[in-house]
């Protein structure tokens, strides 16, 4: 199982974790890392990728909504101590009725930008989603798209929105995840640009940020 966390570092900025799960039993762990020195958006040559643990971290499901995530962080500045957080599904039949999109919902990326991606959830006429990309220093963050309910209207095959990037203390309509040094009493919330998508015949998506920046994606595969 792959996971990716979208949280928090020590000063309030975006960043993101990724571990690559496994089974035991009815819960999957793994180590959580860190990737830096990615593709920043600006560059036009790749640099050699690092990766280093942060921590590890366990997850658990009770329910086909729920479940349970357990980690602890070893990354200076975070508190060490083991923890726990329950987890809901964000895109509840209540808040986005109808069916998932299985056939074009999961993670996306442009194989020239290696350690770059994408997530989208499609459900109902609803898109949600989340880049993960790099800043001019080589370090990781992540800005949103979509989350408006009726954005992606069934039968269509074109997407567009804003980007935005989030500083504060918590995830998106939660509580923090991650505990950290700086804890401001308000979350910012500052647009990062404009994105397109275009879901092809051919099972590759193009996409456009501020429409100038072209990338093709396709599927990543586990």
């Amino acid at each position: 199982l792959y996971l990716a966390w979208y949280v928090y570092d020590t000063q309030s900025r975006p960043v993101w974790y990724s571990a690559m799960l496994t089974q035991a039993g009815d819960s999957y762990s793994g180590d959580l890392m860190e990737v830096t020195k990615g593709w920043p958006l600006s560059e036009k040559q790749p640099t050699p990728l690092e990766q280093q643990k942060v921590g590890t971290v366990s997850l658990s499901f009770t329910s086909s909504t729920a479940g349970s995530l357990s980690y602890a962080l070893l990354a200076p500045g975070y508190d060490t101590q083991p923890r726990q957080k329950t987890l809901t599904i964000f895109m509840t039949d209540e808040r986005y009725p109808g069916s998932a999109d299985s056939t074009r919902t999961g993670w996306w990326f442009d194989p020239t930008y290696d350690g770059m991606g994408l997530f989208w959830e499609i459900k109902g006429d609803s898109l949600y989603g989340a880049w993960f990309n790099y800043r001019d220093d080589g370090t990781p963050r992540w800005w949103t798209f979509g989350g408006d309910t009726g954005n992606f209207p069934s039968g269509t095959v074109s997407f567009a929105g804003d980007l935005k990037e989030y500083t504060g203390t918590g995830t998106l309509n939660a509580a923090p995840l991650l505990p950290h040094a700086a804890k401001p009493e308000t979350r910012t919330e500052t647009k990062a640009g404009t994105i397109s998508l275009r879901f092809r015949a051919d099972d590759k998506v193009d996409m456009l940020w501020d429409s100038t920046h072209a990338f093709t994606l396709q599927r990543y595969t586990f």
